[in-house]
């Protein structure tokens, strides 16, 4: 018998499957920095233990190069995960990326039942990438958030960054700007 993915035994077969939280309702104002957490999961599952699930989904092939975004996933599924933790929606016990890859092969597009009027029907299969769950680490980097936010002057980019670049350039037009009017 085949393993279930993230760690499921048979016996916890994801019950249900809930959509569309709002960004508005899914927040949390995190009291000691005083920055608003906010975020709209794509799907949040429901486990027979009571807790839940986390996913977000990803419509790209997972390969190798997806692992230098990893950390960004994991900063936003575990935000994601504080804030339900947080507002009392749910305690979390798993994290999720799900990549939905298209089924391209040639045997696939030659299927029958690939084709209908006026177009195609395209398969997708799931990569499912478990995410580790690390609710300390959002409070660190909305710690280090605030910190950058109170400095009187946004840090220096990255020596060859073209977007720390541009953004220094936006800041300094806002700045002769502000200082000017």
């Amino acid at each position: 018998m085949e393993p279930l993915p993230l760690g499921l035994a048979r016996s916890e077969i994801l019950l249900d499957i809930v959509r569309h939280l709002n960004y508005t309702k899914f927040a949390t104002l995190d009291e000691g920095t005083k920055i608003l957490l906010t975020g709209a999961p794509d799907a949040v599952f429901q486990v027979t233990d009571g807790s839940i699930l986390i996913a977000d989904y990803k419509t790209a092939k997972f390969t190798p190069a997806q692992d230098r975004l990893l950390p960004t996933y994991r900063a936003q599924l575990n935000a994601y995960a504080a804030i339900s933790e947080r507002i009392g929606y749910g305690h979390v016990s798993r994290l999720a990326l799900i990549y939905t890859e298209p089924v391209t092969d040639s045997a696939a597009a030659a299927a029958d039942e690939a084709h209908r009027v006026g177009g195609f029907d395209m398969g997708f299969s799931a990569h499912i990438v478990p995410v580790d769950l690390d609710l300390g680490m959002i409070q660190a980097l909305l710690e280090s958030a605030r910190t950058i936010l109170d400095l009187p002057v946004p840090p220096a980019g990255r020596t060859g960054c073209k977007d720390c670049s541009k953004l220094e350039s936006l800041v300094g037009l806002i700045t002769a700007g502000s200082r000017s009017g």
